[in-house]
């Protein structure tokens, strides 16, 4: 890896030696990218693939207290993850959406400014998904760092990530300190 220290080289290296079946070597990216403290979502998907590589690993402290059922702590806030719980009105749920229809999820400065973190997804709704530094468009630059941020949900007709005319979206602002678990709800259209 050139940046041996970067999550996402990490985690994607760490995807690519899997797929090559180079286990150890993933195991490896995967175990270093846990000791940096990631999201807690990233750090359970990770325990998740080391023990589906025969080496299990415990959830402790503030992850052990995330992945208790029905518990939301303000750490993932703290740590720029959240949970995005996205669902539709009934009105636009007759829509028939066309097969390129990709849903992506964004985090903004509600300031202005390009988006903070994206994420792609099928347009499977109702569904529950995670948004999270992960996703940052710039290294670095975490959700934490944020008073406040603009969470937009949309599912995009064309598939590309730019809003086009027709595209049918939900916005939801959030708050430092607040639930991390965002209800977006779809029920406008791009003009």
């Amino acid at each position: 890896l050139e940046e041996p220290r970067n999550p996402r080289a990490l985690w994607y290296g760490g995807l690519a030696a899997a797929l090559a079946d180079r286990n150890e070597v993933a195991k490896d990216r995967w175990r270093l990218l846990l000791t940096l403290s990631p999201p807690e979502p990233v750090a359970r998907a990770l325990r998740e693939r080391l023990t589906a590589l025969g080496e299990p690993v415990a959830a402790t402290g503030v992850a052990a207290a995330a992945e208790a059922p029905g518990t939301v702590t303000s750490a993932a806030s703290q740590t720029g993850a959240f949970e995005i719980r996205v669902s539709m009105v009934q009105e636009l749920k007759a829509s028939t959406l066309p097969a390129a229809t990709q849903l992506f999820i964004i985090a903004r400065n509600p300031q202005g400014g390009p988006p903070l973190a994206v994420a792609r997804h099928a347009p499977a709704l109702p569904g529950v998904f995670t948004l999270s530094d992960a996703n940052a468009m710039l290294p670095g630059n975490s959700l934490a760092n944020f008073e406040q941020l603009q969470f937009v949900a949309r599912l995009s007709i064309s598939g590309q990530p730019i809003a086009q005319p027709g595209d049918l979206f939900g916005e939801a602002l959030y708050s430092q300190g607040s639930d991390p678990v965002i209800d977006l709800v779809i029920d406008q259209a791009v003009p």
